[in-house]
């Protein structure tokens, strides 16, 4: 269903999933503009009916398609092994998507891959397109997604993150020991 909403400067628009299933949620969605925008994704109820019924909100600011890349790495938290998922989402068809130097599967445009890491503490992932990758990682009953950046980002003063204050946080580093 195509539809367009004007925006002026200053102002916001929300869309929302009209249910709660993955399948009536917004992925896949095209947004254009002819101007700059902030898109900001949300889920205010990400229910974990495996962790005994914890509910959690996620979020995070989405990259534009210039920034998003072919080669990331990202790293299980404190969640028992098989909880922390990694979403990729293809932005061109037949995109290869190799992890940890194994081939998983191939995608198409708009398409999300499921990873589960299992016992790997690590996830090297390298894609034939770029791709869009949404991180879900948590410790007890909270739990958070955000969208990762590609390995050869050096970073945009166009994607902007802000940390709440007195809130505890966290920070997963990954060195490569060559």
């Amino acid at each position: 269903q195509l539809f367009m909403v004007l925006l002026h400067q200053g102002q916001t628009y929300s869309a929302t999933a009209i249910g709660q299933l993955a399948s009536q949620h917004l992925g896949g969605s095209i947004i254009t503009s002819n101007k700059p925008i902030a898109v900001t994704v949300k889920d205010d109820l990400m229910d974990a009916f495996h962790l005994g019924g914890c509910r959690d909100i996620g979020g995070d600011q989405l990259l534009s398609y210039d920034h998003l890349g072919t080669q990331y790495v990202a790293m299980r938290g404190s969640y028992p092994a098989n909880l922390d998922r990694l979403f990729i989402v293809g932005t061109e068809n037949s995109t290869s998507i190799q992890i940890n130097g194994n081939f998983v599967t191939n995608i198409d445009k708009y398409q999300t891959y499921s990873y589960q890491f299992g016992n790997n503490e690590v996830a090297y992932i390298e894609s034939s397109s770029p791709v869009t990758l949404v991180h879900l990682i948590g410790k007890n009953c909270n739990f958070e997604y955000s969208i990762l950046n590609p390995l050869d980002c050096i970073g945009t003063d166009t994607v902007v993150f802000k940390r709440e204050p007195n809130k505890q946080f966290q920070i997963l580093f990954f060195f490569n020991q060559t």
